[in-house]
């Protein structure tokens, strides 16, 4: 039985199922050691669809990935994990910005200054500060 494995058996499918990916979350981490069955049922269905070369591949995955969890407003270390993984495969910033702004007329600005916020971390960037007084609102949460 699946949930029977030793912890050093759990831990190498962990750190395959990080080299396959390029990434961890924590739910990866929690399931594997507490429901070991449940997470290898997950990740067969994700190497599937979201490993596996068929159709599209990786990059083009990575991108869609991406897209995905901004309008599901998914937290931002999770829409990390993708940009990492999509520039790893050759994605650049500005090409990850413009994916980042197409959310804005399909699901408005809220959902938008979530992926934006997690673009402008990842990439560590900054912009202009104006010279007149003005109401300072800050960085999107």
């Amino acid at each position: 039985m699946e949930n029977d494995k030793t912890l050093a058996e759990k831990q190498a499918y962990l750190d395959k199922l990080v080299r396959d990916r390029g990434y961890v979350l924590d739910y990866h981490k929690i399931l594997v050691k507490h429901d070991f069955e449940a997470m290898t049922a997950i990740n067969r269905l994700l190497e599937t669809v979201y490993l596996k070369d068929r159709l599209l591949d990786r990059r083009t995955k990575e991108l869609l990935s991406i897209f995905g969890l901004i309008l599901g407003r998914a937290a931002r270390g999770q829409i990390q994990s993708h940009m990492q993984v999509a520039v790893d495969l050759g994605a650049t910033a500005g090409e990850l910005l413009e994916l980042v702004e197409l959310v804005l007329p399909m699901a408005g600005f809220a959902t938008f200054q979530i992926g934006f916020a997690a673009w402008c971390d990842f990439f560590q960037v900054d912009g202009l500060e104006p010279t007149v007084a003005r109401f300072e609102g800050g960085r999107p949460a």
